[in-house]
């Protein structure tokens, strides 16, 4: 069955878009408005690290709103504290406050400060701080610290450490384990008549959206969120999921919700994976059967994910580290890390991994700034587009992202 029979369907569909993106745009606006006219702000410390000799804050509002501030003053961890600040925000125009502004801070003080359970839990498992700021960053999205923001973008993974498609899939796939057999029970006595795969999804796609709530909304992770509760809504409808068609609706409704994700880099690399994902199945079309050819899979795909994202992500972060090629190999690796840091934490034993972690951490990665060529990367863009109707074009972008890897390789070696 198609989504939309005819364009009357899509252009209701993407009237409906617009009037959502329109209203929330609207009220985002008016909270920008209050915001630069605000003397008094109450804001939550995201993260903190020193820049020269200062310190900068990064914070969010209750509005949603991000803002950056620096101090002076010898501050001790402010990370999760909340703050009420005197001062004033730099000039920052709308669409720049989309990402974030700038607040000078005449003078600020600390809030009577909610607990964090989750967090202090996770906390309570590690000495090291920088290990706990990377599973609370891996578990509840909360910013990662500097030092692994670095460590993880030379090796290309960064993407693993933002919680997206591959957390959200393994999370659900551990609920629907966790409540099938409890479900099975009470079916077999009280209602044989349900559908047992549909109403766990639902369960847990509101366990999911709970923890979207949690977690702040970050955009990797609605973007995954989105698909999956339209891909459920799409197979009760016995509706096409794997398709082109259903990543531009998810995309639709995502930005109409979220207006501030259109300038938002982790929300297009994010959709950007997608597409190519999509590609992957629709030119080789491999029918997954044994667990070799599940293996073989997942290797072509995640190379190609490699391959293909390099002219992009290059563009936007340049930096490259000369084996950044290991990133296939801990893409694959990563899911059955994060399954078992999961657990190790659930029984207390969280820490089980630190000391590998912090070896690698330490591990020298020197790297370059290279930037993708603006004449690599529009024609490899054009070729990507062209892509979704002509096979040539695909292999083209193959292609060019394994020459330019090439590339960079040996502007690392000059």
């Amino acid at each position: 069955m198609r989504l939309f029979e005819n364009s009357v369907g899509w252009t209701i569909f993407l009237g409906v878009c617009v009037i959502v993106f329109c209203l929330m745009g609207w009220m985002r606006y008016q909270n920008f408005l209050t915001y630069i006219q605000a003397k008094h702000l109450n804001a939550k410390v995201l993260a903190q690290y020193t820049k020269g000799n200062k310190w900068v804050l990064k914070l969010i509002t209750p509005e949603g709103q991000i803002i950056y501030t620096t101090s002076k003053e010898d501050l001790k961890d402010l990370t999760y504290k909340e703050l009420s600040l005197y001062g004033k925000s730099m000039p920052c125009d709308f669409i720049q406050s989309l990402k974030s502004c700038f607040f000078v801070t005449y003078s600020f003080s600390l809030l009577p400060t909610s607990s964090t359970p989750l967090l202090d839990w996770v906390s309570s498992q590690h000495s090291d701080i920088l290990l706990t700021r990377l599973y609370q960053s891996l578990f509840f999205a909360t910013p990662l610290p500097k030092p692994w923001r670095e460590w993880s973008s030379k090796l290309h993974i960064s993407h693993l450490f933002a919680i997206s498609g591959l957390h959200l899939g393994i999370f659900a796939w551990l609920l629907y384990i966790l409540l099938g057999k409890p479900y099975k029970f009470f079916q077999a006595r009280y209602f044989t008549y349900r559908n047992n795969v549909f109403d766990i999804g639902a369960i847990v796609m509101v366990i999911l959206l709970v923890y979207a709530y949690i977690l702040n909304f970050p955009p990797a992770y609605v973007r995954a969120f989105v698909m999956s509760a339209v891909g459920m809504l799409f197979v009760w409808g016995n509706i096409k999921v794997l398709s082109f068609h259903f990543l531009f609706l998810c995309v639709c409704v995502i930005l109409a919700i979220f207006p501030q994700f259109i300038v938002n880099f982790g929300f297009w690399f994010s959709v950007s994976g997608v597409y190519f994902i999509l590609l992957f199945f629709k030119y080789f079309n491999a029918e997954i059967k044994g667990v070799y050819k599940i293996l073989l899979i997942a290797l072509l795909l995640n190379s190609a994910l490699f391959f293909q994202m390099l002219p992009i992500s290059h563009y936007i972060f340049p930096t490259f580290y000369l084996y950044s090629l290991c990133a296939i190999i801990l893409s694959l690796i990563f899911p059955l890390f994060f399954i078992l840091s999961l657990f190790a934490h659930l029984l207390g034993i969280g820490g089980v991994f630190d000391e590998g972690l912090s070896w690698a951490l330490d591990f020298s990665l020197p790297s370059k700034e290279i930037f993708t060529p603006f004449w690599v990367f529009y024609p490899y863009v054009f070729f990507c587009i062209l892509a979704l109707r002509y096979r040539s074009c695909y292999y083209a972008t193959l292609g060019i992202g394994g020459a330019f890897y090439i590339f960079l390789v040996l502007k690392m070696l000059r």
